[in-house]
């Protein structure tokens, strides 16, 4: 299993509802380990992906599920009034006097492998 949850210390300014989608993680891979889905279908991270997973993400210590390479990480955007409509890449703590001022702030957890550029949305946190 992975390292300890990193974004919970990391990201203690979102104290309000999250909604965590690793079910939905899980049926996805289990359409691909039975065909109904290939590794194309899931594995499309563009470049500006890849290169905020490598510059800003957290590094985890679980394989990737798709090419099993130790490439694995987290990254995570902030969405706010204010902030860009493709979401602003978060490379530290969110409770910097910038982030604290975005109104309606929300951040989205986005698990990439810079190895195969499997990606998935893992979880949406909201800031009360």
């Amino acid at each position: 299993m992975g390292e300890a949850d990193p974004r919970r210390s990391r990201h203690s300014s979102f104290d309000g509802p999250a909604l965590d989608l690793r079910l939905l993680r899980a049926r996805v891979l289990g359409d691909l380990r039975r065909g109904n889905l290939t590794p194309v279908d899931v594995c499309d991270a563009d470049r500006r992906l890849l290169d905020a997973a490598t510059s800003f993400g957290i590094a985890l210590r679980d394989a990737c599920p798709v090419c099993d390479e130790a490439a694995l990480r987290h990254v995570a955007y902030g969405f706010g009034k204010g902030l860009p409509a493709s979401g602003q890449v978060v490379g530290g703590l969110l409770n910097d006097s910038s982030m604290l001022e975005v109104t309606d702030l929300s951040m989205c957890i986005v698990e990439v492998c810079t190895a195969c550029r499997w990606n998935f949305l893992i979880e949406r946190r909201f800031r009360r």
